[in-house]
């Protein structure tokens, strides 16, 4: 079963649980929070679950794509299709590595998995929603480039939409937004989480 498969069937059960569980509700209900913020505490609990399954020294968190880390990056430096400077961070990247014996190897791999994930917090501190959720089809943007380029073979964007402080969601129709996400985004596989209040 390959890195997306077993993530879909094994780690994000596991994570909408706890996000069930321990997630932010309401003001008025209020059972979290677990989470302060996007770095510190939701990437991080993604990414305990992921080493759950995966192995520890096959999860990576901020994961460059640069010239250094990739030949082909560097090619089409080279070639003039990419800009230099340019360089970009994957939130968590599931690739197992050990077989490689030498730098070369490594920058040939093309790597197993990359997810990028965001979170709207529901805080008492304004925080912009339409910033999030276009930064959530910024990383489907990204990631299905990531694959184009083959950096990777699979990607995931996952959204964790905490709601307001009534308890709405902030992603309406969650199904039709994720059908035209996949329709532009293919092959990225988006996943919005919401609280069932």
């Amino acid at each position: 079963m390959n890195y997306k498969d077993r993530f879909l069937n094994y780690v994000w059960p596991r994570v909408e649980s706890f996000l069930e569980l321990y997630s932010q509700a309401t003001f008025t209900s209020w059972i979290g929070p677990y989470m302060w913020n996007e770095d510190g505490d939701l990437k991080r609990i993604i990414t305990r679950f992921c080493e759950e399954e995966f192995g520890l020294l096959t999860v990576h968190n901020e994961a460059k794509v640069a010239e250094f880390y990739f030949k082909t990056f560097k090619d089409q430096v080279e070639s003039g299709e990419r800009q230099k400077r340019k360089t970009y961070s994957i939130d968590i990247d599931i690739t197992d590595a050990r077989e490689c014996k030498t730098m070369e190897e490594l920058r040939n791999l093309k790597h197993g998995l990359f997810i990028e994930v965001k979170g709207i917090a529901n805080t008492m501190w304004e925080i912009d929603v339409r910033k999030k959720i276009e930064g959530f089809k910024e990383d489907c943007e990204k990631l299905k480039e990531m694959i184009k380029n083959q950096f990777c073979k699979y990607a995931i964007a996952i959204l964790v939409d905490n709601g307001d402080q009534k308890g709405k969601n902030h992603i309406k129709d969650k199904q039709n937004y994720i059908q035209e996400l996949e329709k532009n985004y293919l092959p990225v596989v988006p996943i919005i989480w919401q609280k069932n209040i």
